[in-house]
């Protein structure tokens, strides 16, 4: 079958970096450096506890395309789609850009979630991406964006074509929990065999430095798993989680709400997935302004989960932190992550 493809972009557009604000020139991973002094973070591995308080019930979830001007006056903007999915306890605003050709660089259709924070989190434009048989997802034109509103979920469904693989792609948000979960369907049946299949999710740690998009040694990326706390600082390295690590609290141990007077600070987000349906689950992170997870399903074809939970008010690391155990029915215990959990 013909491939449906837009020329392919720029590769920081379509890695997500040039979705960076305030960054002038690409990210490039630092020059290894001595071994950096461990910073001091409240952070602790989440344990779970024998007795959690009742999770307040999350409502009727909704869905409605809306608008917005987020890059409207880049020299690149085309055109752009705004899907605002909510429910009674949260809400995201999930987010299309068409960016036109130039002379230098190709058209994409990069996605991502620009509320309830902008900032930090998976970042607002090009945050989430899928490569199948090394076509990228930006690099083609939906074949359709369709909402849905179900009585127990609601939000939309973005219909591709992989040069012959069919791939349903659904966001949405669920009557039980304040996440925003992302689910890719790889048609078994498609005309062509799939040979290859990798999810990615970008996101910001925390606001990101004015200084060009350079590598700081002042960041101090931490990631939070069920089991451990992994400290990335300084040089980019890839990170592995293990097969009891279905989740990861993502932040800045330096630039926490709690430091007063800091406008650079950012509450931390979470992504959670069920860790039986993927044989890798990858971590790219560093002293630079962004961090990358990559999510290798452990077969090709059929249904693959994950949830993205991301705030826009400033919390403290042990608030969010609190939260997040506080309520383990909207995030680790979910049905969505332990699919066990299921009511029958």
């Amino acid at each position: 079958m013909k491939k449906v493809l837009i020329p392919i972009f720029a590769a920081a557009v379509l890695t997500g970096l040039a979705a960076q604000p305030e960054a002038k020139s690409e990210v490039k991973p630092a020059a290894q450096t001595a071994a950096q002094p461990e910073a001091k973070s409240e952070a602790k591995p989440a344990a779970q506890t024998a007795a959690q308080p009742a999770a307040k019930p999350a409502g009727k979830p909704s869905v409605k395309e809306t608008q917005r001007n987020y890059h409207k006056h880049s020299r690149t903007f085309a055109q752009a789609k705004y899907y605002q999915i909510r429910n009674d306890i949260h809400q995201y605003l999930v987010y299309f850009q068409w960016s036109k050709a130039t002379p230098k660089q190709n058209s994409t259709v990069t996605q991502g979630i620009p509320e309830p924070s902008f900032f930090y989190g998976v970042v607002a434009r090009g945050g989430i991406s899928a490569t199948i048989n090394g076509i990228k997802s930006a690099t083609l034109e939906p074949q359709s964006i369709t909402t849905f509103s179900e009585e127990k979920q609601a939000g939309i469904v973005v219909q591709y074509n992989f040069d012959g693989v069919k791939v349903a792609e659904k966001l949405y948000m669920t009557d039980d929990s304040p996440v925003l979960w992302v689910e890719w369907n790889i048609d078994p049946k498609s005309e062509e065999p799939v040979k290859k299949v990798e999810f990615q999710l970008y996101y910001w740690p925390c606001f990101n430095l004015s200084n060009g998009g350079r590598n700081s040694d002042t960041y101090k990326r931490e990631i939070m798993t069920p089991k451990r706390t992994i400290k990335a600082y300084g040089t980019y390295k890839s990170y592995y989680l293990n097969n009891e690590e279905n989740y990861t609290i993502l932040y800045d141990a330096f630039y926490n709400p709690g430091r007063e007077g800091d406008r650079k600070s950012a509450s931390a987000s979470a992504i959670l997935f069920p860790r039986q349906q993927y044989k890798s689950v990858r971590i790219f992170a560093g002293n630079a302004y962004y961090g990358v997870m990559y999510l290798t399903p452990a077969v090709n074809t059929g249904s693959f989960t994950f949830g993205i939970y991301k705030i826009g008010k400033r919390l403290s690391m042990p608030d969010f932190i609190k939260y997040f155990q506080d309520n383990p029915k909207y995030f680790a215990e979910h049905p969505l992550v332990v699919p066990g959990n299921a009511k029958q």
